[in-house]
């Protein structure tokens, strides 16, 4: 059958130490959703809150990027807290202030990453970005170059409305 209502508090006590995370039937049994099952649910109460992260490469074009990064972001129709972190590198001055001129803390900030321009973006960075979001309880990764459907963080959420397109 289809779930209705979708629970973040037992995800939490199995994140702190619980044995179980599986749902179950009113008899007891266990209970697996797939995608179909999750089609059309709602968060119960307190969905988790998301951060995505995404880092802006070194260049003239990825500043330009940024507006469209936000304008996507702000476009999003998910039902709890989110947050966008942009993570630049600590020598790229001019995206410090791109980041800056777009930030609305606490829903949009910037972090400066260390480490080599050679190697940036790189997987240290964006956990840095990931680390640097306060309150976050799920992590997303926020595609620079891609376009975001405004559904995309209610559909990796795991509730409501119809399958992304194909």
């Amino acid at each position: 059958g289809r779930l209705h209502a979708l629970r973040w508090a037992p995800v939490k006590a199995w994140a702190q130490g619980e044995r179980r995370l599986r749902g179950t039937t009113a008899g007891g049994r266990a209970m697996e959703a797939t995608r179909a099952d999750l089609r059309g649910a709602r968060w119960a109460k307190d969905p988790p809150r998301v951060a995505c992260v995404t880092a802006v490469p070194l260049g003239h074009r990825a500043k330009s990027q940024v507006k469209y990064i936000v304008e996507n972001f702000m476009k999003q129709s998910y039902e709890g807290a989110s947050q966008l972190v942009l993570v630049y590198h600590h020598h790229d001055h001019e995206a410090a202030e791109v980041v800056r001129e777009y930030s609305q803390p606490p829903y949009i900030h910037g972090v400066a990453a260390r480490g080599s321009r050679e190697d940036f973006p790189s997987a240290a960075a964006l956990r840095y970005g990931a680390w640097s979001a306060k309150g976050a309880q799920v992590i997303a990764d926020w595609d620079f170059d891609g376009r975001q459907h405004p559904r995309r963080l209610e559909w990796q959420g795991g509730g409501g409305g119809p399958a992304p397109p194909p």
